[in-house]
């Protein structure tokens, strides 16, 4: 306690780690490998050049971090290594995030042990390592369930197993693991495994049966424990779902679209649309009217542009966002959420102006919400994660009401046909809804409980006491420009944010969303008028 700081370090000589357990205490040197953990100077170069380039880490450079790993774990006579999760599923990838995959690089070191929350390394190079990794198949290594044993051995048939058929043994495991702890670690071993074509439809069936059962039994999973374990599973396996549906989508139906053609209607006169259809690109189509002479009026294009821009990208695009997406989306949160609904008439506000925002109105169309004061603003902005959850809900329902709208009128459409009135009304709605799809799905599913959660609150916390103070301490009605400053000033705050980074790109990749519509119907316009026949 008496001892000088050194000069140079500002610290004093004698550095220790305590030991309460064994009531002992060590030279801290001995003991400190957060530089190792890190990644070291190589991680760090790696990260840094790969940033530079705008590129991922690839496998390569994840060897080097590993190989470099064990060697200064060695040197350390360290040979079992546990990871909470919080580092391998960092979202913002720092460089112990890619310490730790490089670390999965190296085979020297294998996964003994893992669930939802860690992973446990081993250096098979000694003798104890060996051991335990060894056990794993032999049976000599215990586990303390039967969920973690089921897990880890069905990792190593499916990452180890030189057969299709241990491969097929290890989704079995895997999938006795999800059954017994449905949660996400089985959830994602089981679909990785799906890049073996011949366990594709076990690990469909799986998926589909799960969220049958989840959707069954959702309402009693709120009060239990583990919940969002649940939840998450549930996710990952629609992700997966959705994703192949696309994908069978796109190499059937867009592929027989590409040989036929369709017919609009603009005032009542049809015009055929055919050439390179359903395939993004902007050139290639061929509008004919009904003599069968190509249009070559620019004008008349555009318009007959716009419809079949509809025709193509929203009614028969797969995979094309829609109501159930955000049914989902809604339901999970509603599943979740923990706080108690205040006042919704701030959140309103926010939505109404990012929709005027968003379809390109002027505020001067913009009402201000009735009993919207400055004592409203100040007690919302006292919970501002409240309010922010409660603003990405009212805009996803906004967004749920916009695409049923949209769904309603496609169902009424003539089979191969699409006329300028419905999708003039389509192209309205689905710009809108998708508007406000992009940012508020990315707002919500931020805000849904996830580690680091009380971080979070406390961050949103203080930007809400710094907004307070800039408020008028009045209960005045607000004004239409001060309703668009307060949004202004709430931007200005949360933009920084980590948490809502997602938020604010895909805002504003809303916000650019119609013009670059815009730009593409008129590109196929364009080429249309020139198709040479």
């Amino acid at each position: 306690m008496a001892e000088e700081s050194e000069p140079n370090k500002g610290k004093i000589p004698l550095q220790l780690l305590m030991d309460g357990r064994e009531k002992v205490s060590y030279d801290r040197k001995d003991f400190d490998l957060s530089y190792i953990m890190s990644g070291g100077k190589i991680a760090a170069e790696i990260v840094t050049s790969a940033n530079a380039r705008r590129q991922s880490i690839n496998a390569n450079d994840y060897v080097k971090i590993g190989q470099w790993m064990g060697e200064q774990l060695k040197k350390f006579k360290v040979w079992l290594v546990l990871i909470h999760a919080s580092v391998y599923n960092d979202p913002e990838k720092k460089n112990p995030y890619h310490a730790i995959k490089g670390l999965e690089y190296n085979r020297n070191w294998p996964i003994i042990f893992f669930d939802n929350e860690q992973k446990l390394f081993v250096d098979y190079s000694t003798s104890t390592g060996k051991e335990l990794f060894d056990g794993i198949e032999n049976g000599k290594t215990i586990f303390p369930d039967d969920f973690h044993k089921s897990l880890i051995i069905g990792r190593n048939y499916l990452l180890y197993g030189s057969t299709i058929e241990s491969k097929k043994k290890g989704l079995d495991f895997l999938i006795k693991a999800a059954n017994l702890n449905p949660s996400p670690a089985p959830m994602m071993e089981i679909l990785i495994s799906s890049r073996f074509p011949e366990l594709r439809p076990c690990i469909d069936d799986f998926c589909k049966n799960y969220l049958e059962r989840f959707e069954k039994n959702k309402d009693n999973y709120t009060n239990q424990d583990g919940s969002r374990l649940k939840v998450e599973a549930a996710r990952l396996a629609n992700l997966y779902l959705e994703k192949k549906a696309q994908e069978n989508n796109t190499n059937l139906e867009v592929r027989e679209q590409e040989k036929q053609k369709y017919f609009v209607t603009i005032r009542k006169k049809q015009y055929e649309v055919s050439g390179d259809i359903f395939t993004g690109k902007k050139e290639g189509r061929i509008f004919k009217d009904e003599k069968g002479d190509v249009v070559r009026d620019l004008d008349l294009a555009k318009k007959i542009a716009q419809t079949a821009w509809v025709y193509e990208n929203i009614v028969k695009a797969p995979g094309v966002p829609n109501s159930q997406r955000v049914s989902a989306i809604l339901e999970t949160h509603k599943s979740l959420r923990q706080y108690e609904l205040a006042q919704d008439i701030l959140a309103r506000m926010s939505v109404q102006i990012i929709a005027t925002t968003i379809s390109g109105g002027a505020t001067l169309i913009y009402t201000v919400p009735a009993g919207l004061t400055w004592r409203v603003v100040r007690d919302q902005f006292a919970n501002l994660k409240g309010l922010l959850s409660l603003t990405g809900r009212q805009g996803l329902e906004e967004t749920l009401s916009k695409y049923q709208q949209m769904e309603s009128l496609i169902t009424k459409l003539k089979p191969n046909h699409i006329d300028d009135v419905n999708a003039a009304e389509i192209k309205k709605l689905y710009e809108s809804a998708y508007g406000l799809d992009l940012p508020y799905s990315a707002l919500l599913t931020s805000l849904m409980p996830k580690k680091g959660c009380k971080l979070v609150d406390k961050a949103l916390k203080d930007v809400g006491d710094e907004l307070i103070k800039t408020l008028p301490l009045s209960d005045a009605t607000l004004t239409t420009r001060e309703v668009f400053e307060l949004q202004g000033k709430m931007d200005d705050a949360l933009k920084t944010n980590p948490v809502l980074k997602k938020y604010y790109e895909k805002l504003d990749l809303a916000k650019r969303l119609k013009d670059a519509n815009e730009q593409i119907i008129s590109a196929w316009a364009e080429h249309a008028v020139q198709y040479k026949e």
